[in-house]
């Protein structure tokens, strides 16, 4: 099982700007310098009423240095435009476009979404909405498959006679200069990474985390930590007695337990009311805000290359 709370390097569908800073609960006594700092570039504390809902939602300094939800879109269209234009040439057709991407990041900080709560809790098994809804049914081993990608199931390249480097995908990233855009995008997920990780440590957080145990404690349930821990710990539940998962569950996953969503809504219920949420996203916000100033030069120019990407896609889509 890969760790889905890691994945943050997709950007917020809708932004909601939040304001955010250090908890109450860090006086300016207990603050060094750095707190300090952290605190006056973040601002007002979070409150339960500032955050929202869905903690995907929230928006983050670093949101500025990537598409926003309609440029992600429309790169969306002009891609698969380019690549069934280039499908087509060899006699094959793509399945519909489908839905726009959802690359909200709603598990950042372990399990935090009531609805996910009812439905997954801590299965990992959910459904990804991170590859295009295109793609998703062109199964591995399949011509049209090796078409759009370039390579076998094995990752050798297709022979496929006329077939441009990297398939018709590759064609069409570099048709619109997505290829430019790449090391922009690996420093904007390496620094949202950094301010994860650091906010993560951060002593402000970790006294929020243990309010948070406190609330779990109170309630029955003991976990080590408020991310890892619930995951690993249904993860191995869920797998307790089976000589062997169904074929219905191969395909579309093991679905939890009563137990193990009534734990899961209390885990999102104790996140928010011990301030565990608001603390980690406020911290991680006064990080990235920081690491923005830092890298402000190379960011910039990676706008400028994203827009001009966007422009490219545009012009496309206007040609028909």
């Amino acid at each position: 099982m890969r760790s889905r709370w890691l994945e943050n390097r997709w950007p917020a569908a809708v932004a909601v700007m939040l304001l955010a800073g250090a908890t109450a609960a860090c006086t300016a006594t207990e603050a060094g310098s750095t707190d300090r700092a952290l605190e006056a570039a973040a601002g007002p504390s979070i409150t339960m009423r500032q955050l929202p809902a869905d903690i995907g939602q929230v928006a983050y300094p670093l949101d500025r240095y990537r598409l926003t939800a309609a440029e992600q879109r429309l790169m969306e269209q002009a891609t698969y435009g380019l690549v069934r234009r280039c499908t087509l040439r060899f006699g094959l057709d793509l399945p519909p476009l489908g839905k726009a991407i959802d690359k909200t990041r709603r598990d950042r900080y372990g399990l935090s979404d009531p609805v996910e709560a009812r439905t997954w809790a801590y299965s990992l098994d959910k459904p990804s909405v991170l590859a295009p809804a295109w793609l998703a049914p062109i199964a591995p081993g399949n011509r049209l498959h090796s078409i759009v990608t370039g390579s076998t199931a094995d990752g050798r390249p297709a022979k496929e006679q006329g077939l441009p480097a990297g398939g018709c995908g590759g064609s069409a990233r570099r048709a619109l200069a997505q290829d430019r855009t790449s090391l922009g995008d690996d420093l904007v997920a390496r620094l949202d990474s950094e301010a994860w990780k650091n906010a993560r440590a951060d002593a402000r957080v970790q006294r929020a985390e243990s309010l948070w145990q406190r609330c779990m404690n109170a309630a029955g349930y003991r976990y080590q930590n408020a991310v890892e821990a619930p995951y690993a710990y249904w993860g191995e539940q869920r797998l307790l007695g089976r000589k062997a998962v169904s074929p219905a569950e191969k395909k579309s996953g093991i679905k939890p337990s009563r137990a193990e969503v009534a734990a899961a809504l209390v885990d999102v219920r104790c996140k928010r009311t011990s301030g565990f949420l608001q603390t980690w996203v406020a911290v991680t916000i006064a990080r990235q805000h920081q690491l923005v100033i830092d890298h402000g030069p190379a960011l910039r120019q990676h706008r400028e290359a994203l827009s001009s990407s966007v422009r490219t896609a545009k012009q496309f889509l206007r040609a028909g």
